[in-house]
């Protein structure tokens, strides 16, 4: 999973994406971009984020999972574009950032998070972008 790309004119190339956000009092916090296919052209993609952060006792996977099926505060959000939906997911913490920005790790599945993690440690202001392709 060491293939590490940077975008520069969209992120069409991607069925999922995911961040992982490291605060200065080193929560973590996730969002999940799908592609969608909805209704209209501004809903083609679904941007699930929350607002709390990932529980520090778990994994991040095992806390992901944990807010989906536990946290009051999740928000599904219809997006047009990847972008926009990434760029909302960094406005939400006030990250002067956008999504050309962040360097995006191709993986193949989400089990490869929990394995990446083994070997990185998320360092307080991180920000990590994961695709898995279409």
């Amino acid at each position: 999973m060491e293939t590490c790309l940077k975008y520069v004119d969209c992120l069409n190339d991607f069925q999922h994406v995911m961040l992982v956000y490291c605060d200065n009092e080193g929560k973590r916090y996730v969002a999940n971009v799908n592609y969608y296919n909805g209704k209209t052209k501004d809903s083609l993609y679904l941007a699930m984020m929350f607002k709390e952060a990932v529980p520090e006792d778990m994994d991040l996977l095992e806390g992901w999972n944990y807010l989906e099926d536990n946290s009051p505060f999740v928000y599904l959000i219809p997006e047009a574009s990847v972008e926009i939906a990434v760029d909302d997911f960094l406005n939400a913490y006030h990250l002067e950032k956008d999504w050309k920005s962040i360097d995006y790790h191709i993986i193949e599945n989400y089990m490869e998070l929990d394995e990446y993690f083994k070997t990185h440690q998320l360092e307080k202001g991180d920000l990590l972008g994961f695709g898995i392709l279409k």
